[in-house]
């Protein structure tokens, strides 16, 4: 039992953005275990997203390229929110390298992709993200059982 969480990637955008079954052509990316501080990070993405879930378990959201962008500022900032939870074990900060090195990998994907420009608050496009170009980054994370 434990805190186990996986990143897959799909050529299709999920809609809606969380809460979504997985692509047929989804693929593994990136895996953590007992990364409580991500987790809750992405408990909070998903709930603004709209996620309505009682149990952050088992659920999808989406990352688009103005989230990984903000979740490198956070890594690097060291603001990944304090998380506990049943057999969540606990975040110490050596976690980060590995987090840097899934954003490189999205990074890597993204201009591979070359797929439509991204936008925030559907108007004024990303500033600073690395990411210029969308592709679905979908993030399903379960707890297992």
């Amino acid at each position: 039992m434990g805190l186990d969480m996986y990143a897959l990637t799909t050529d299709e955008k999920p809609q809606p953005p969380v809460d979504f079954s997985g692509p047929d052509d989804a693929s593994q990316l990136h895996y953590w275990r007992k990364h409580p501080n991500l987790h809750g990070w992405m408990e909070r993405l998903y709930r603004e997203k709209g996620g309505k879930e009682d149990t952050f378990n088992c659920v999808s959201v989406a990352l688009s390229a103005d989230d990984i962008h903000q979740l490198e500022i956070d890594i690097e900032a060291g603001n990944l929110p304090p998380t506990s939870g049943f057999f969540f074990g606990a975040s110490d900060g050596t976690e980060s390298d590995d987090d840097l090195a899934f954003v490189a990998k999205l990074v890597r994907r993204s201009r591979k992709a070359r797929r439509c420009s991204t936008r925030r608050g559907g108007s004024a496009p990303a500033q600073e993200s690395p990411l210029r170009n969308e592709r679905a980054f979908c993030l399903p994370l379960s707890l297992a059982a």
